[in-house]
């Protein structure tokens, strides 16, 4: 088996105030929506694991992140997750 992980997603799995969501001016950059979102959506396509985790490059308690796993074991099911991730 193999594993592919994220650590935080690339594509509004970020939630930072003082960095990817610095320009949102609606007050929803305080909040941690778009990670929550992304680590959801990820349970229900078929991540192995998801984590909601803070930190990323800006400092402890300035940014929310999803991240996720994904095991490949070569079976058609994974073969199925994987794609409903990816694509």
């Amino acid at each position: 088996p193999v594993v592919l992980g994220r650590d935080h997603h690339d594509v509004s799995g970020t939630d930072s105030p003082y960095r990817e969501t610095s320009n949102i001016y609606d007050g929803s950059k305080f909040t941690a929506d778009m990670a929550i979102h992304n680590v959801i959506g990820d349970s229900f396509r078929g991540a192995t694991w998801v984590s909601i985790h803070n930190g990323g490059g800006v400092g402890w308690g300035e940014v929310m992140n999803g991240g996720f796993g994904m095991v490949l074991d070569g079976t058609p099911e994974a073969e199925a997750k994987l794609k409903n991730m990816l694509f």
